[in-house]
């Protein structure tokens, strides 16, 4: 399980970030999200949250690889922040 976070301080480019990440294809089981997280505002930026499941495979570690590769082309270093096994 992946957790991916979004953060931004405007609405505009938080729901720009979202649609880019929820058209992200990855080898995976499921993907849930976009969704509120605990707390829509946190220290002045907007949130957003995605879960990613992964088959616990031999190719998981790949899977996970392709995830943040496609997050790093998205380039907003500063605004995604990804938790894996975040429980």
């Amino acid at each position: 399980m992946v957790k991916i976070t979004l953060r931004h301080r405007t609405m505009e480019e938080l729901e720009r970030l979202t649609a880019a990440v929820a058209a992200i294809q990855v080898p995976c089981l499921e993907i849930t999200g976009p969704f509120v997280p605990g707390l829509e505002r946190l220290r002045g930026e907007w949130q957003r949250a995605f879960y990613v499941k992964f088959a616990r495979d031999s190719r998981l570690s790949h899977n996970k690889r392709v995830l943040m590769e496609r997050l790093e082309a998205l380039n907003a270093p500063n605004s995604i922040v990804v938790d894996v096994d975040p429980y």
